[in-house]
């Protein structure tokens, strides 16, 4: 439903780096192997970037749906207030927001129902959809710290901070 209505956007502010990404396959290496394999596809099929835009959305979209209908019971309202949400952020930011919705679920099979190689496969599927997503690992590891509510976000804060910083400075210095 909601690729339907969405379907009309052919232009978003990514769509030049995407189109290029797309008919480069040397420069798509160092980039994230979910993007390379469905990209790899898109040029081999001679497809374009809106068939990226629509791939990318109807994954994420039907990954976010999973997560709302786990965790709410009416479905459908939560559906309407996302809408506006995917126009606005989900149209740019393809491969983040596949990989964030992934880690969601995970998170939720990992805590809710136990189920941990169910969480490890979302959550793998989601750091290799976006490298940054690597960032949301320390979580696992705020829900077992002991203490306060700002003892915890501190130590989060701290641990996202120090990542962030290393991914940026050490590893993807640009």
């Amino acid at each position: 439903m909601l690729n339907v209505v969405f379907l009309p956007i052919t232009y978003t502010p990514d769509k030049i780096i995407y189109t290029y990404l797309l008919n480069d396959q040397e420069i798509r290496i160092g980039l994230e192997p979910t993007f390379q394999i469905i990209s790899a596809y898109i040029y081999k099929n001679r497809l374009d970037y809106e068939f990226l835009h629509i791939t990318f959305s109807a994954i994420y979209n039907f990954i976010f749906l999973l997560f709302i209908h786990k965790l709410s019971k009416n479905i459908f309202v939560t559906t309407l207030l996302f809408i506006p949400l995917v126009f606005i952020f989900h149209s740019t930011q393809l491969r983040y927001f596949l990989g964030y919705y992934a880690i969601l679920l995970g998170f939720y099979y990992l805590y809710v129902q136990q189920k941990k190689s169910l969480a490890i496969t979302f959550m793998l599927f989601g750091i290799l959809s976006h490298y940054s997503l690597v960032l949301f690992i320390p979580l696992y590891f705020l829900y077992h710290i002991k203490g306060n509510f700002f003892k915890k976000i501190f130590s989060i804060t701290l641990i996202i901070f120090v990542g962030y910083t290393f991914l940026t400075s050490v590893l993807f210095p640009f």
